[in-house]
């Protein structure tokens, strides 16, 4: 059983149902006096599609919906975790000792020989030991030796497919080596930047020297519609095309933004993307474009959108994001909310008015955030005489994992948290589905650079915007 760590940027969702999948359960020496079970199915926006079940005297029932095929669950009892895979018509009895979750999980009924064949893959292979982790360790390796070894963790995965899955459902063998596969494309895709970070010995990188870029001559462009509820199959799609873009812009030695038009990789899916992995892919790119470009590019890219994919079932949330997106256009009213400093202070974002805010939601987990706090630091440290606060608000599950960060990676400013990550009331009404993700308030407080705010990463753009608010 690995400990729980709650992830920060997954796809899960709702609205497929097919059939049925009901999970009996008895635990013994119960951690909680519940348990979650989330379905990993994809959707636009994140969402955990989280069923709970209260325990009475450690027993539980819960019932849902998955699509034909595999659906991989993650189930949380206190702060265990572990996973499995059902299939439609799943009907499981769990037991397990909450004091000894690795030797006694067991699953009994229809669908045990799947559901015992992950419960083992999760304890021989734990959480540090998975490809999409232990891969990204590699990235300090030149890329042949890179390879390599990243074969060898998929060649762990299959060599225990073989040892152990004699008995599974007609066609899971293939499921299980293309998630690993796309494991293994996902990590080869950190690669490029991921590498020259070890190199530098910094988590902040300005640029990506093209030799980075040789790993992924090895990525292809391997869709399949079938996998578009497994995790490591979404990871995959979202990068592949921008990848292959700042590949070319490394080679050509181009670093201007508009060196090839922004609606590039939307062009590329729609004419080599199967049609249910264009509709998500889409679907995800314009739902984060109405974060960070202007409405009217969104509002165009949404009606090509429907043009594709008239009753495509992410069409809701889409349109809701570009409602939301005209609420945090320039000049709109800044959205309030309260604040608790780890010392105990109480105060509103609104008492801020007169100085310029930044506002920055990341997490101790959420490695390219902690990539931007030197830079951070520095455009603090640039504005550290002037009327310009800096609001930190924390993604953090574990209040003592908030403050420990603070501490190690020296967020200095007004500092937040949240403890229920992206179903918390603010992350909501600033419509965060990823992190990091930043806002710039005014004087007046109002919503500023809505469109093109910078990262502390490109400090220099970051301090003329914040510079133009003080004039």
């Amino acid at each position: 059983m690995k400990k729980l760590v709650f992830p920060l940027l997954l796809t899960c969702c709702t609205g497929y149902a097919k059939d049925n999948v009901t999970i009996h359960g008895h635990i013994t020496n119960p951690l909680a006096d519940s348990i979650t079970v989330s379905p990993s199915l994809s959707s636009v926006p994140y969402k955990r599609n989280d069923h709970v079940a209260i325990l009475h005297n450690g027993e539980f029932t819960l019932e849902f919906n998955v699509p034909d095929g595999f659906t991989q669950v993650r189930i949380v009892h206190g702060n265990q975790e572990t996973e499995l895979f059902v299939q439609p018509g799943a009907d499981l009895t769990l037991t397990l000792d909450a004091n000894n979750f690795d030797s006694t999980l067991h699953y009994a009924g229809k669908g045990k020989e799947l559901a015992n064949f992950i419960a083992k893959h999760v304890l021989e292979v734990p959480t540090m030991q998975k490809i999409e982790i232990k891969g990204q360790m590699l990235c300090d390796k030149e890329p042949a030796e890179f390879e390599t070894e990243l074969k060898k963790l998929e060649n762990r995965e299959i060599d225990f497919l073989q040892k152990y899955g004699e008995d599974l459902p007609t066609g899971f063998a293939d499921y299980f080596k293309a998630a690993q596969r796309y494991n293994v494309y996902s990590v080869m895709a950190k690669y490029p930047q991921f590498h020259e970070m070890m190199k530098q010995k910094s988590m902040s990188v300005k640029s990506v020297p093209k030799e980075n870029y040789v790993v992924i001559n090895d990525i292809p462009e391997e869709f399949n519609d079938a996998y578009i509820n497994m995790p490591s199959y979404t990871s995959y799609i979202v990068n592949i095309f921008s990848l292959q873009i700042s590949k070319a812009r490394a080679e050509d030695n181009i670093t201007a933004e508009n060196a090839f038009p922004a609606d590039t990789t939307l062009t590329l899916a729609y004419k080599r993307m199967p049609p249910i992995t264009a509709e998500y892919y889409v679907a995800n790119r314009i739902y984060q474009d109405t974060k960070y470009r202007p409405i009217d590019i969104v509002e165009h890219e949404y009606d090509v959108y429907k043009k594709h994919f008239p009753k495509s079932r992410y069409l809701e949330n889409i349109q809701k994001a570009i409602s939301f997106k005209k609420t945090i256009a320039n000049g709109k009213p800044e959205i309030d909310f309260d604040i608790v400093t780890p010392e105990g202070r109480k105060m509103k974002l609104s008492d801020l008015k007169g100085n310029v805010v930044y506002i920055d939601f990341w997490s101790a987990g959420c490695v390219p955030c902690l990539a931007e706090m030197p830079d951070s630091k520095k455009v603090r440290a640039y504005f550290k005489d002037k009327p310009v606060s800096f609001v930190y608000i924390s993604l953090d599950a574990d209040d003592s994992v908030w403050k420990e960060a603070i501490k190690r990676y020296g967020v200095e400013g007004i500092n937040m948290h949240t403890d229920m990550a992206y179903e918390s009331a603010i992350v909501t009404k600033y419509g965060v589905y990823g992190i990091p993700s930043y806002f710039l308030v005014d004087k007046k407080g109002k919503f500023a650079d809505a469109d093109n705010l910078a990262r502390p990463g490109n400090t220099e753009k970051l301090i003329v915007q914040i510079e133009k608010l003080l004039e």
